[in-house]
């Protein structure tokens, strides 16, 4: 039933021990001494502050927030909440592996939606579905590999079909703070969405394990449910040490804004010198999707082994012709990568 995931079986071995990371997609990690002093970790306050603390950020009601821990635990709750063995689910293409892993895994039947050359989709790619009995769509928005970000409308015309279909739209928006020092969630812009987000991509902060799920009252309820399975209640040191992050919110957005935009120089310079290599440049964040003209999974491999410069080969995301690269890291870190990328990619 839970079958291994084959990018996070693939990529959590690196981890730690990649010298240029140009895999991960989110910030490098900040320095945690602005956490100090450390709060008490074993307050079970923390849990209701968080949550009154997130829907004071995001302009929610208190009941439309569920902490979690990280986004993943989001997803698995939402989904397993939300699905019955057999239910039909749209996830999509090419897509970050645990959308369409997690309801495969709990029974659904998984099947792709897929986003145009430019990373686009609308609901008119949904008329195939329509009175098929879809339970939920799946997305990333911003979308992960890429980077794209779906408009206003076209995120309401998909939850309007959600809404038509009895269907529910499940985005996972853990990149959206990278848009935007104003907080927002697509939880605003119709009831049949649910958003999933953490800490650990704009902000870096992964080790904190610090998530959430924004959603109607009923399907938090549903999901708290799932959560005494797993891990009875959320641990207030999780929920502590990401209230002393949200103190400091600020200035973790502008030490990634401010990486995000020196990297993202370096990266568009190197990629006007990589003649073989096409993408659509993202607007804001941390990574974006490379195209080749091959599957670069050997060659990425071995240039790791060999040089210590590791990005994410595409056929984990479902696009085996290109890969997945990241410039979260310190500039001189990418600069260097850079460099021992054109060598790993020249052979």
């Amino acid at each position: 039933m839970f079958a291994p995931q084959q990018y996070l079986t693939w990529l959590i071995p690196y981890y730690g021990r990649i010298r240029y990371d140009l895999a991960t997609s989110s910030a490098a990690s900040p320095d945690l001494a602005r956490l100090l002093p450390l709060p008490a970790l074993d307050d079970y306050n923390a849990l209701n502050t968080l949550k009154e603390t997130l829907a004071h950020h995001y302009a929610l009601p208190t009941t439309d927030v569920q902490l979690t821990l990280g986004t993943s635990q989001a997803l698995f709750i939402t989904l397993a909440h939300l699905l019955k063995p057999g239910d039909r689910v749209l996830v999509e293409h090419p897509t970050y592996e645990p959308l369409w892993a997690v309801p495969q895994a709990l029974g659904a039947r998984v099947e792709f939606l897929q986003r145009g050359n430019d990373w686009d989709l609308t609901a008119k790619q949904l008329a195939p579905w329509t009175g098929q009995g879809v339970r939920a769509l799946v997305l990333s928005d911003p979308h992960n590999p890429s980077g794209a970000v779906l408009t206003t409308a076209q995120i309401l015309e998909l939850a309007r079909w959600c809404e038509a279909e009895g269907a529910w739209l499940v985005v996972d928006e853990v990149y959206q703070d990278f848009l935007s020092p104003q907080l927002t969630t697509h939880r605003h812009l119709h009831p049949r969405i649910i958003a999933l987000s953490s800490l650990t991509k704009v902000y870096g902060l992964g080790a904190l394990r610090c998530g959430w799920l924004f959603a109607p009252p009923e399907i938090v309820q549903g999901t708290e449910a799932v959560l005494r399975y797993l891990n009875g209640s959320n641990p207030p040191a999780c929920a502590a040490l990401g209230l002393a992050a949200l103190a400091h919110r600020e200035y973790f957005w502008q030490l990634s804004q401010t990486r995000a935009r020196t990297n993202f120089q370096l990266v568009e310079q190197w990629l006007a010198q990589q003649p073989n290599l096409t993408w659509q440049a993202p607007k804001q964040g941390v990574f974006g999707f490379v195209r080749a003209e091959r599957d670069l999974r050997p060659v990425l491999e071995q240039g790791c082994a060999d040089h210590g410069v590791l990005a994410v080969p595409g056929v984990f995301f479902g696009e085996p012709h290109g890969f997945r690269l990241s410039w979260g890291a310190d500039p001189e870190v990418v600069q260097t990568g850079l460099q021992l990328l054109s060598q790993v990619l020249a052979k």
